[in-house]
């Protein structure tokens, strides 16, 4: 790379999703390592050794599927960039499923998770339980993944919009291209391939499914009948749990489809000065190139972002819930709110 600078080095090695990911795991590794991340997932409750066994028979799973299905998500995310940068060739073709694959697979492991809590449902149930709250499915949500989710979803769902209007089609083909005009001229406008509505319907329709998916989980988790009465409070802990790691992977997922949108959509910001033979040189500039070249700038950090949330999800879901205990002097018990 001549006369490269250093910026534009840093950029060439952040131009492959492959850097991202490693930087995301070395992140992770290193913050499940601190202090913090040890005392952030600690947690004891006074159980007698049948109610630990019974809590952990029902929430165990559950978390085990959920850290199961954040390695899913991002393993999707790996393989679809993997096909087609470097086993598929697309030259022509429309590779919707890149952009919808992670959302898609982010959804079907909130909807597993809901079809598991209402199948197992009041399986475990050995007394009645009546706390005189109604619980919804914002009851156990933790606000900050919730907004932090809801903000990604809407973060990708304007991307999509934004970029499927700019987008135009050729002779009634499928959107996917920029139209750039050269201003003053008779030649013909410079086309892109972009992030258009051949791409962002599928995205769309994905976002969606999610949308319902993760609805469906969180109120299922919420509103299924406790236990018996001496484990509420160790449930409401492992209600917070799987209401936190699915806002996790769910943010995670929708950020992996996010960057690689912002990726496509960067690349219309680098057009330059277009030379045609025998035409001369003519300044072809799109008014939306400085808002595409800080997407596809800011496109590495969403990958390491999602990344990062969802190796930590897969750690902090494996973790141990409610400890067995007939010593209560022995053990600290931190007493959660009660579910609003």
């Amino acid at each position: 790379m001549p006369n490269a600078t250093p910026p534009d080095i840093v950029g060439a090695v952040l131009s492959s999703p492959v850097v991202s990911l490693v930087i995301g795991l070395v992140i992770a590794a290193l913050l499940a390592l601190t202090p913090w991340w040890r005392t952030r997932a600690a947690t004891a409750t006074r159980l007698m050794r049948d109610e630990a066994v019974a809590v952990g028979a029902r929430y165990s799973p559950e978390r085990r599927l959920l850290a199961v299905g954040a390695l899913v998500v991002l393993g999707t995310g790996v393989t679809v960039e993997v096909l087609a940068r470097h086993v598929l060739s697309l030259n022509g073709e429309v590779s919707w499923w890149r952009y919808a694959a992670p959302v898609f697979a982010t959804a079907a492991v909130a909807a597993t998770l809901a079809l598991t809590i209402s199948v197992r449902g009041a399986r475990h149930t050995t007394e009645p339980v009546t706390t005189g709250t109604r619980r919804t499915w914002l009851s156990f949500s933790p606000r900050g993944g919730t907004a932090a989710a809801g903000l990604a979803l809407l973060g990708l769902v304007l991307t999509t919009i934004a970029a499927g209007c700019a987008s135009s089609n050729i002779d009634g083909g499928p959107f996917v291209f920029l139209e750039i005009p050269a201003p003053n001229t008779d030649v013909d406008p410079v086309r892109l391939w972009f992030y258009g509505w051949a791409y962002g319907v599928a995205v769309l329709l994905c976002c969606a499914l999610l949308a319902g998916a993760v609805l469906w989980a969180l109120s299922a988790n919420a509103t299924r009948p406790f236990l018996r009465p001496a484990t509420v409070s160790a449930e409401h802990h492992e209600r917070r749990r799987i209401a936190a790691g699915l806002a996790q992977v769910a943010t995670g997922g929708i950020l992996l489809t996010m960057a690689a949108a912002w990726r496509f959509i960067g690349s219309a910001g680098r057009i330059g000065p277009l030379t045609i033979e025998g035409e001369g040189t003519f300044e072809v500039v799109w008014r939306y190139a400085d808002i595409a070249r800080a997407a596809g700038v800011f496109a590495p950090a969403l990958e390491v972002a999602a990344v990062t949330l969802l190796v930590l999800s897969t750690l902090a879901l494996q973790r141990g819930g409610s400890r067995r205990s007939v010593d209560a002097a022995t053990v600290a018990t931190r007493q959660p709110e009660d579910a609003r």
